[in-house]
């Protein structure tokens, strides 16, 4: 692969790594991760449609990153691989795929 390539995929492991961190915490935290419905907005400070008493101040992560191809991490809860999956399509956008092109996963 082409180091831009190389740099868009440890980016985009970087990435999931951040958010399930993230998502950790607020499972800790409120019991629960949030549902698919929810998803990733539950850990964003501008969160909705959570319990405000058990919401941490400030959210659990900063600010949402997009994929390295400029698209919304996919998320969903119970997942496919474990309780909470994360995701991304990789550089076509559609599920599977090889190379720069394959998905990449918080279960990887």
């Amino acid at each position: 692969l082409p180091s831009g390539d190389t740099g868009r995929i440890q980016k985009a492991k970087a990435d999931i790594a951040t958010i399930d961190q993230a998502l950790e915490l607020f499972k800790l935290q409120n019991g629960v991760y949030p549902t698919t419905t929810t998803g990733l907005a539950a850990i964003q400070p501008t969160h909705t449609g959570i319990d405000a008493t058990r919401y941490q101040a400030g959210g659990y992560i900063k600010k949402l990153p997009e994929d390295p191809w400029n698209r919304a991490y996919l998320y969903a809860s119970p997942g496919r691989h474990s309780t909470a999956d994360i995701w991304t399509l990789g550089a076509d956008g559609k599920e599977g795929g090889e190379g720069v092109d394959d998905d990449i996963g918080s279960w990887q």
